[in-house]
């Protein structure tokens, strides 16, 4: 039975999507975007899981939903006893495309466990936890933090850096209607890189990241290529390098696989709208249907909000 005091809490809290590795910066680089995954939680004397949203049907309502799979990893990670909640879910973000639907499941779990738990742990300390959880930093940490960061885990501890985006580039997410797992995505990187790939995505990772810190664009266009895992996952994505070329001839400044994929995200600065077009095109020639998502940078952290 949960307690007078917790049952009038409500918790309220809005978590972004977000695109990660934008090409060499594999499980490093990570954006939060305005696609949310909102989330209402109140303590219930036995689960209770409402959705709504995108792919509702996809979306359990037991106790393997990601969220409360979260939310009982929080409870485990500061050994209290778990709590059963009434959770309405809201679902924006596309699941198993490269938006960090994932991330964002986890990151709102544990924000809403914490407020509920005992014992509340710092915001580094609760990612921490969420990386833990994920396996790799660069969904969680934009996500939780919001803006573009660059993370790494050292000894389990997450370190990150924010840098600040110019309004002058603009996104747009073309989002095939194929499905690719992480796990799947995953399974199929190489054990062992060639040393010349490495050199070769440390050498468009550092540039790429400079190009963003400085807001100089002239040359970003060579610096989204990748050959640590796009090479490998573009088997799942019929046309991939056909897209990429030819959302670069439409205008684009950086043309990438999302995370694990389907989805490609371009960066342009305006004729936004024919760069979409265009990837889209290639996999219309696949026989492939897809969807155009412009998206926006979501700067500001994570907040959850408590009505009582």
């Amino acid at each position: 039975m949960v307690s007078k005091d917790k049952l009038s809490k409500v918790i309220k809290v809005k978590v972004p999507g977000s695109t990660s590795n934008l090409g060499p910066g594999f499980d490093t680089l990570g954006l939060a975007v305005n696609l949310f995954l909102s989330l209402e939680a109140e303590p219930n004397n036995e689960l209770q899981i409402n959705v709504l949203g995108e792919r509702t049907g996809e979306i359990k309502r037991s106790q393997d939903n990601l969220v409360y799979r979260y939310f009982k990893e929080y409870f485990r990670y500061v050994n209290e006893p778990c709590l059963p909640i009434k959770l309405s879910l809201k679902n924006e973000i596309p699941l198993k495309r490269g938006l960090g639907s994932s991330g964002a499941a986890i990151v709102g779990g544990v924000l809403i466990a914490r407020e509920l738990a005992e014992k509340k742990v710092s915001n580094e300390e609760l990612l921490n936890i969420a990386a833990s959880i994920e396996g790799h930093p660069d969904n969680v940490t934009p996500s939780l933090f919001g803006g573009l960061t660059v993370s790494c885990l050292v000894k389990n501890r997450v370190i990150f850096s924010r840098i600040e985006l110019s309004k002058i580039i603009k996104l747009v997410a073309v989002i095939p209607d194929i499905n690719i797992s992480t796990e799947k995505a995953r399974t199929i990187l190489p054990k062992k890189i060639n040393f010349k790939d490495a050199v070769f995505n440390i050498q468009r990772v550092s540039l790429l990241i400079n190009s963003f810190y400085f807001k100089d664009f002239d040359n970003m266009r060579f610096y989204f290529e990748d050959r640590l895992h796009q090479d490998y996952r573009k088997v799942f994505v019929p046309g991939f390098d056909k897209a990429v070329e030819m959302g670069m001839k439409a205008g684009a400044i950086g043309v990438y696989l999302s995370g694990s994929g389907p989805t490609i995200v371009a960066f342009y600065r305006d004729k936004g709208d024919i760069v979409a077009n265009t990837i889209a095109d290639v996999f219309n020639e696949e026989n492939i249907s897809c969807r155009i998502v412009y998206i926006k940078p979501v700067l500001k952290q994570t907040f959850t909000d408590i009505v009582v």
